[in-house]
């Protein structure tokens, strides 16, 4: 919806002037919602200089989180916000697709040593 920001459980929340930053896949900035205070936080995610645009992902992540392909986000961005990703955009970048490739390798690994754990929390090799 217009001006509405996932909440993190799935859900949207209304923020009027969070909603006014725009997408870019390579973000200096993400936002996260606080189930304690309701609020929206927005956080740099490196030094942004004075007039700098601050901009945010709009697949919040999901290009490392998720399991869809960067043609699948990049059709995303397309479909639902009418963002066309400009040829020499970082996710056309070959070697950031192999990095994502492996970390989500990882994420299957650690998930399946976490589940083999001793019921207490505990990793086991």
């Amino acid at each position: 919806a217009l001006n509405s920001m996932r909440d993190g459980e799935g859900g949207e929340v209304l923020c009027v002037q969070m909603s006014r930053a725009n997408h870019a896949c390579d973000p200096n900035a993400e936002y996260n919602f606080v189930d304690d205070d309701g609020a929206m936080v927005l956080f740099a995610l490196r030094k942004i200089v004075p007039g700098e645009e601050i901009v945010i992902s709009y697949t919040n992540g999901e290009d490392m989180a998720s399991k869809e392909t960067p043609e699948k986000l990049r059709s995303l961005l397309q479909t639902k916000y009418g963002i066309k990703c400009p040829e020499g955009c970082r996710c056309f970048d070959a070697d950031r697709a192999k990095i994502v490739a492996e970390a989500r390798s990882l994420d299957t690994l650690v998930y399946a040593k976490g589940s083999s754990g001793d019921g207490k929390g505990a990793l086991l090799a």
